[in-house]
């Protein structure tokens, strides 16, 4: 996302960010007149989901460690 693009006045007037922990986001695409589409939580933090994601996906302790200490990912 560029800097300007929340205070662009068509963005603006369309309210389509919105401030999360801090953090400038795009508000969902999607709005409707009668139903606000909610925001669930702010960014997540790089790495803060890795372990979990590689564990799904069957990858076992030895090798999400050896992924880390190589800098393939961020734990």
């Amino acid at each position: 996302m560029r800097a300007e693009a929340p205070t662009h006045p068509h963005n603006v007037a369309r309210e389509s960010y919105l401030e999360v922990d801090g953090i400038m986001q795009q508000r969902p695409a999607l709005r409707f007149s009668r139903a606000e589409a909610a925001v669930s939580g702010g960014a997540r933090i790089p790495g803060e989901d890795t372990r979990s994601i590689l564990k799904d996906d069957w990858f076992g302790q030895c090798e999400i460690e050896g992924l880390g200490a190589s800098g393939a990912v961020q734990l």
